[in-house]
Protein backbone atom coordinates (compact mmCIF):
# COMPACT_ATOMS: atom_id res chain seq x y z
CA UNK A 1 0.00 0.00 0.00
CA UNK A 2 0.74 3.29 -1.01
CA UNK A 3 2.04 6.52 1.97
CA UNK A 4 -0.75 8.84 1.81
CA UNK A 5 0.62 11.93 3.34
CA UNK A 6 -1.99 14.32 3.56
CA UNK A 7 -0.76 18.10 2.48
CA UNK A 8 -2.35 21.30 2.98
CA UNK A 9 -2.55 20.15 7.07
CA UNK A 10 0.90 20.50 8.44
CA UNK A 11 1.22 16.60 9.05
CA UNK A 12 5.08 16.07 8.44
CA UNK A 13 5.38 12.36 6.54
CA UNK A 14 7.14 10.86 9.68
CA UNK A 15 4.04 12.29 12.10
CA UNK A 16 1.13 10.85 9.44
CA UNK A 17 2.93 7.76 9.59
CA UNK A 18 2.86 7.71 13.85
CA UNK A 19 -0.40 8.73 13.46
CA UNK A 20 -1.09 5.90 10.82
CA UNK A 21 0.55 3.14 12.81
CA UNK A 22 -1.38 4.49 16.22
CA UNK A 23 -4.62 3.26 14.53
CA UNK A 24 -3.39 0.02 13.02
CA UNK A 25 -2.91 -1.03 16.42
CA UNK A 26 -7.05 -0.65 17.33
CA UNK A 27 -7.33 -4.75 17.66
CA UNK A 28 -4.88 -4.81 19.96
CA UNK A 29 -5.65 -1.82 22.24
CA UNK A 30 -9.22 -4.12 22.21
CA UNK A 31 -7.18 -7.04 23.30
CA UNK A 32 -5.56 -5.24 26.17
CA UNK A 33 -6.16 -7.57 29.46
CA UNK A 34 -4.43 -6.06 32.50
CA UNK A 35 -6.33 -3.04 34.57
CA UNK A 36 -4.16 -0.55 34.22
CA UNK A 37 -3.28 -1.81 30.38
CA UNK A 38 -7.02 -2.01 29.79
CA UNK A 39 -7.72 1.82 30.79
CA UNK A 40 -5.08 3.24 28.45
CA UNK A 41 -6.34 1.01 25.84
CA UNK A 42 -9.90 2.02 26.32
CA UNK A 43 -8.39 6.08 26.27
CA UNK A 44 -7.01 5.17 22.75
CA UNK A 45 -9.96 3.78 21.46
CA UNK A 46 -12.05 6.40 22.65
CA UNK A 47 -9.04 8.88 20.85
CA UNK A 48 -9.76 7.21 17.84
CA UNK A 49 -13.29 6.85 17.34
CA UNK A 50 -13.99 10.63 18.81
CA UNK A 51 -11.59 11.45 16.16
CA UNK A 52 -13.50 9.50 13.93
CA UNK A 53 -17.04 11.01 14.16
CA UNK A 54 -15.31 14.41 14.58
CA UNK A 55 -14.07 13.84 10.80
CA UNK A 56 -17.00 12.35 9.70
CA UNK A 57 -19.74 14.47 11.35
CA UNK A 58 -21.30 11.79 13.62
CA UNK A 59 -22.75 10.12 10.52
CA UNK A 60 -22.76 6.65 11.16
CA UNK A 61 -22.12 4.98 7.77
CA UNK A 62 -19.17 7.19 6.86
CA UNK A 63 -17.94 6.20 10.33
CA UNK A 64 -17.73 2.59 10.02
CA UNK A 65 -15.98 2.80 6.35
CA UNK A 66 -13.87 5.56 8.05
CA UNK A 67 -12.45 3.23 11.06
CA UNK A 68 -12.58 0.55 8.48
CA UNK A 69 -9.68 2.43 6.05
CA UNK A 70 -7.47 3.60 9.19
CA UNK A 71 -7.89 0.38 11.57
CA UNK A 72 -7.61 -2.01 9.09
CA UNK A 73 -6.00 -0.15 5.87
CA UNK A 74 -9.27 -1.32 4.27
CA UNK A 75 -9.39 0.04 0.81
CA UNK A 76 -11.90 2.40 -0.26
CA UNK A 77 -13.08 0.63 -3.35
CA UNK A 78 -13.67 -2.52 -1.54
CA UNK A 79 -16.18 -0.96 1.14
CA UNK A 80 -19.86 0.36 -0.04
CA UNK A 81 -19.38 3.27 1.00
CA UNK A 82 -21.87 6.44 0.90
CA UNK A 83 -19.68 9.05 -0.70
CA UNK A 84 -17.61 9.25 -3.58
CA UNK A 85 -14.20 8.30 -3.35
CA UNK A 86 -12.72 11.98 -3.49
CA UNK A 87 -14.58 13.18 -0.70
CA UNK A 88 -13.67 9.97 1.35
CA UNK A 89 -10.05 10.61 1.14
CA UNK A 90 -10.64 14.27 2.23
CA UNK A 91 -12.60 13.11 5.11
CA UNK A 92 -9.79 10.82 5.77
CA UNK A 93 -7.27 13.65 5.06
CA UNK A 94 -9.34 15.67 8.00
CA UNK A 95 -9.37 12.31 10.42
CA UNK A 96 -5.61 12.46 10.84
CA UNK A 97 -5.35 16.74 10.86
CA UNK A 98 -7.82 15.95 13.89
CA UNK A 99 -5.94 13.13 15.19
CA UNK A 100 -2.91 15.16 15.29
CA UNK A 101 -4.78 18.11 17.29
CA UNK A 102 -6.00 15.50 19.69
CA UNK A 103 -2.65 14.05 20.04
CA UNK A 104 -0.57 17.15 20.77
Amino acid sequence: MRTYIPKNYGISKDRYLELRAFCLQYDEYNQAKYTQLKAQAEQKIARIEETALQAVDNSEPLFRCLMENVTHEKAFNNMECPCSRGTFYKLRKRFFALLDLNEA
